[in-house]
């Protein structure tokens, strides 16, 4: 069967047809439009016009293989109806047996086969246990995955080692963004030590990625979704620094922004004032060392947390530097942050793009120093996604929920702004035509 596509023209809204993929349509002022789709396999579409010309429309570029798509924007509706996947993508089913010791069971199936539901629903496969043996079904690369996690997961139970409570669905997201990472070398890694008490470790490849970075660079940019560990992990390094006296304090800023409202003067001397917007900064430090350290550390001076507006002026020496919510700062904010930075010091700015409570025209300070800074030696970019994310499993899914209608906007406009011109020109050939005709 050829492929096809459907197109409704905006100058016949009612005119529907099935159409080949390249395709010329005529409109009520005889002017052809040229379309033709891009089947590319990462399901971008491509509208191509050419109006010059009221007889022949050449595309000047061939057409891709892959998948297909439906968009509908500006009243053109083009769609693949019998587009099928391709055939690499196609899942290659298979099956893996595991055998287990007696041990390593309970701590790995988890309270009621919790953790073996998480496989499946993780990997989309199908798990079941017998006896000391566990059957994997389902598409290759879960298998394997499930396969890796079980296995390496087992071998370190049988060496003494005990799950703590998020440690499978933590082994299966490493496995399933790194499938080459050794799980055992992870979870035996002394992670950060906050306190005496406290053992901090990275819940995912990014993770780790980001805390290699900041052990490494002295400057680092963390940028991602809420919920992904970024100030958290800044704080837990910067907290081990101070302990391994390699700094002499820590400097914790944020803007000064309230969320989308407007809360009024806040009653209170300034510490009174400011202290609202600090109590995230307050909150990751007494999980990490305890309310009665932290406040200790606090009047000492070895802790400072303080409004970015306060760093202007200031020369930021052996110390390391944590500005938070970095994406309401403004460019200028940005750039007088970064020019505090002195000698011997480490700089962790963190910020989520996608919560600019900025005013409407001002751009941010965590997005221009993006674009400018990438490339230069010392500095460190560390993306996040949803998959990093560690609170609520439904928080995952909400983030996933507003990317997916960020992105189904952004494309709609980029199409409307390419369809505005190629409309223009049809009128103008139309209206010229008609005059033509009289």
């Amino acid at each position: 069967m050829p492929l096809s596509a459907e197109v409704i023209t905006p100058a016949r809204p009612a005119a529907q047809r099935a159409l080949p993929l390249s395709s010329e349509v005529t409109t009520p002022g005889r002017m052809r439009l040229a379309v033709l789709i891009d089947t590319s396999p990462d399901r971008r579409l491509a509208f191509h016009r050419w109006a010059n010309d009221p007889e022949v429309c050449v595309p000047r570029s061939p057409f891709g293989h892959g998948g297909g798509a439906v968009v509908c924007i500006s009243g053109v509706i083009l769609r693949r109806p019998d587009a099928r996947a391709p055939r690499e993508d196609r899942a290659t089913a298979a099956m893996r047996k595991i055998a287990l010791a007696d041990g390593e069971l309970q701590p790995l199936f988890g309270v009621h086969d919790e953790n073996l539901q998480h496989l499946e629903t993780a990997l989309d496969i199908k798990v079941s246990a017998r006896d000391r043996e566990v059957f994997l079904e389902g598409e290759e690369q879960g298998v394997e995955i499930a396969a890796k996690v079980l296995t390496e997961l087992g071998r370190l139970i049988s060496r003494g080692y005990s799950l703590e409570e998020n440690d499978f669905r933590t082994a299966v997201r490493m496995a399933q963004d790194s499938p080459a990472i050794s799980l055992e070398r992870f979870f035996t890694d002394h992670g950060i030590q906050t306190a005496r008490d406290r053992l901090v470790r990275a819940q995912g490849t990014n993770q780790r990625l980001y805390i290699e970075a900041i052990r490494t660079h002295d400057i680092v940019f963390a940028i991602g979704p809420a919920g992904t560990g970024k100030t958290y992990l800044a704080m837990a390094m910067a907290i081990e620094t101070l302990n391994r006296r390699a700094a002499r304090r820590i400097i914790l800023a944020r803007p000064a922004l309230e969320a989308g409202e407007k809360l009024g003067f806040l009653p209170g001397d300034m510490f009174e004032k400011v202290n609202p917007y600090l109590r995230p900064l307050y909150d990751a430090l007494y999980e990490l060392v305890g309310v009665d350290r932290a406040n200790r550390l606090i009047e000492r001076g070895h802790i400072e947390i303080a409004p970015i507006a306060f760093m202007r002026g200031r020369t930021l020496s052996d110390s390391v530097v944590i500005l938070d919510e970095a994406q309401n700062t403004t460019a200028e904010q940005m750039k007088m942050f970064l020019t505090r930075i002195g000698m011997n010091s480490t700089a962790v700015i963190t910020g989520d793009v996608t919560q600019i409570d900025l005013p409407n025209g001002r751009l941010s300070g965590l997005v221009e120093a993006s674009r400018l800074l990438r490339g230069i030696r010392g500095i460190s970019f560390v993306k996040f996604d949803q998959r990093d994310v560690v609170r609520h499993p439904l928080v995952q899914e909400i983030i996933s929920a507003y990317e997916r209608d960020e992105q189904t906007k952004r494309s709609a406009k980029e199409a409307a702004d390419r369809l505005v011109p190629a409309e223009g020109e049809l009128e103008r050939a139309s209206s010229s035509v008609e005059v033509g005709d009289e």
